[in-house]
């Protein structure tokens, strides 16, 4: 008999502490330890926890098309695809045939997770459930929440990568002939209003929080929360009335799959959902991070600990709900951390870094956008300033730049003590021939990566802080309520702007009102909706959102085909580093649209199944 069991602890142990480890699977396929799941409460425990398994790494950046796969951040030209998959999406070097990601089905793939099988699972589960001896009532109501949870975790998945879906709604044969592959997908109205049904069903069935020992596991909070951004999304423009993309994306039945007529309603929707996500976290003690594990009386020094601090204090008080299954927080900020040392196969290795996109993004020291301040707009700041020792772009920028950001002649916190970097050709952190880890622009991240994190030459061992990643966090609803709140009727209501302020004052930045009353006044119309999706994009740079903002913003055409500039990396003089030059990649950047808005489905599956249509331009 096969055993694909965990032991109790050991499932236990893997949801809440193991950071680099993969769940294995509990529910087996053969009959007789399928029966052996369900024959008690602890061993239906166990199956539980395995249901968390089909969750994705996207933290990983190895095995994510999100978490670098946007203008956000670059490795060095020389990794290959393979190692570095995300490459495969901003460079476009995927088919129907390679989909390179494949979360639809088990088709060959170069990375895959097959959530429909993860989702028959989830219905298995909560239909073998009655069967088992003794089950209190509690444990199977909320065991129930939580199967029902995962089922629209993983549907919405699929949508964010794929659109309309196919809606799996019940058990479904788990063999090639199985009804889920002779089924049409549904709109992507019907998938929303399917995934909220669920999230709402789950929230009834959970705990407001989880305990200690149950943390990574979902609660009402969490499934509310999700809830918000699943309206949140539905409201936006790619999925909203998008005759200009979808009007002939149809079923063979002729069934638009994206609705044709914009609908501002849907924006009050999200913006309902997203203040009753805030009202349930708050409630239970949920609330913006503000650190104390690092105190300065400098309260712009206190902002960039605070925000620093943020990704890396585990299991602290802005988390809604945190994936510990991931080996992110090990191997992101090794790659993350500069180099300090010359060899040694564990050293940190300074390749994920930030591109210009994401420098030039923060606020400056006012809290407006670089092109909107007076004491910048009119400067090219792409230059070095001697005095400073930096370019001047580097200076008098918002506390979450300093947090976030590190740069050639700035300091760098690592092994409990700080350093300077020397990015320049052929110093410590600077590029170095016939090497694949360098910086491709001159910078380096901080976010991510915790101070205390260090690296012993001698033993060639690199120790980390680990972290789970947090996949829904406070500020998140903030901001998913401000959007939805400016969407539905052009204007930022008093709720909304105190939630946009509570996050500046957490980020040392001045309120809203203060920063714009420098150039005349608050922003109105198009420029606002520019300045709240900005306040997104810094708050969650390298957060796995900007890869779905700018499709469901449907501007990701325009802004993930632009050029991208760098430092000139090879320079070993001041005057030669920085110089502005086109950044040295290993493919050519590419997005067409409709095609990269949604991921391929495999060319196989829509061979096996004459009902299932392909996503528009593929």
């Amino acid at each position: 008999m096969k055993n694909k069991i965990l032991s109790f602890f050991g499932a236990l142990a893997l949801i809440c502490t193991s950071f680099s480890c993969n769940y294995l699977e509990v529910v087996p396929d053969d009959k007789s330890t399928l029966n052996d799941a369900f024959k008690s409460e602890s061993e239906a425990q166990k199956t539980l926890y395995g249901l968390y398994s089909s969750i994705h790494d996207f933290f990983g950046f190895q095995d994510s098309p999100t978490f670098v796969g946007t203008d956000e951040s670059i490795t060095s030209q020389k990794g290959a695809t393979y190692w570095y998959p995300y490459k495969a999406i901003i460079y476009e070097e995927y088919s129907i045939n390679d989909p390179y990601f494949n979360y639809w089905s088990n088709q060959p793939s170069r990375l895959k997770k097959d959530l429909y099988e993860a989702i028959r699972k989830c219905h298995q589960f909560i239909n073998r459930l009655p069967e088992v001896p003794n089950l209190s009532e509690q444990n199977k109501k909320v065991w129930t929440g939580e199967a029902e949870f995962l089922i629209a975790y993983y549907h919405f998945t699929l949508m964010q990568f794929y659109g309309p879906i196919i809606i799996a709604d019940q058990e479904f044969a788990n063999d090639l002939a199985g009804e889920k592959l002779f089924k049409s997908r549904a709109t992507y109205d019907q998938s929303v209003a399917y995934v909220v049904s669920m999230l709402d069903k789950a929230a009834e069935k959970l705990p407001a929080i989880v305990l200690t020992e149950d943390l990574g596991k979902a609660s009402a909070v969490i499934a509310k929360s999700l809830k918000s951004r699943v309206l949140l999304y539905s409201a936006s423009p790619l999925y909203n009335g998008n005759t200009e993309l979808y009007s002939n994306f149809k079923n063979p039945d002729g069934i638009n799959l994206i609705n044709q007529t914009y609908q501002a309603q849907k924006w009050e929707v999200a913006r309902v959902a997203a203040k009753d996500a805030i009202t349930a976290a708050l409630q239970a003690n949920i609330f913006l991070y503000e650190t104390k594990v690092k105190q300065s009386a400098d309260p712009f020094q206190q902002a960039v600990y605070n925000y620093r601090y943020l990704f890396v204090d585990k299991w602290n008080s802005e988390t809604i709900w945190g994936i510990t299954r991931t080996g992110g927080s090990e191997t992101n900020s090794r790659y993350i951390i500069p180099k300090i040392a010359a060899s040694g196969s564990q050293r940190p290795l300074g390749n994920i870094v930030p591109t210009f996109t994401s420098v030039a993004q923060f606020y400056s020291k006012n809290g407006l956008p670089l092109d909107v301040d007076p004491s910048t707009k009119n400067m090219n700041l792409w230059v070095y300033s001697d005095p400073d020792k930096t370019a001047l772009i580097n200076l008098n920028r918002e506390p979450r730049f300093y947090a976030s950001i590190a740069y050639d002649g700035g300091s760098y916190e690592f092994g409990g003590s700080s350093f300077t970097i020397d990015a320049r050709a052929g110093q410590t952190q600077g590029y170095a021939s016939n090497v694949e880890y360098n910086t491709s622009t001159g910078y380096f991240f901080k976010k991510w990566a915790h101070p205390d994190n260090s690296y012993n030459a001698v033993s060639n061992k690199y120790n980390s802080i680990k972290y789970p990643f947090p996949e829904l966090r406070l500020a998140e609803l903030y901001l998913n309520y401000i959007e939805a709140d400016v969407e539905f009727d052009g204007t930022l209501s008093s709720e909304g702007l105190k939630y946009l302020n509570d996050i500046r004052k957490r980020s040392g930045i001045p309120s809203f009102e203060q920063s714009w009353q420098i150039v005349g006044g608050m922003p109105q119309g198009t420029q606002l909706r520019d300045a709240i999706r900005q306040e997104r994009s810094i708050e969650f740079m390298l957060e796995n959102k900007r890869f779905f903002d700018l499709r469901r913003w449907k501007i990701a055409h325009v802004e993930l085909n632009k050029q991208q500039n760098a430092w000139n990396i090879y320079g070993t003089t001041k005057q030669d580093f920085y110089k502005v030059v086109k950044m040295d990649e290993s493919g050519q950047r590419k997005f067409s649209s409709p095609k990269s808005y949604f991921l391929p489905i495999h060319i196989q599956d829509i061979n096996m199944n004459e009902n299932l249509v392909q996503n528009p331009g593929w």
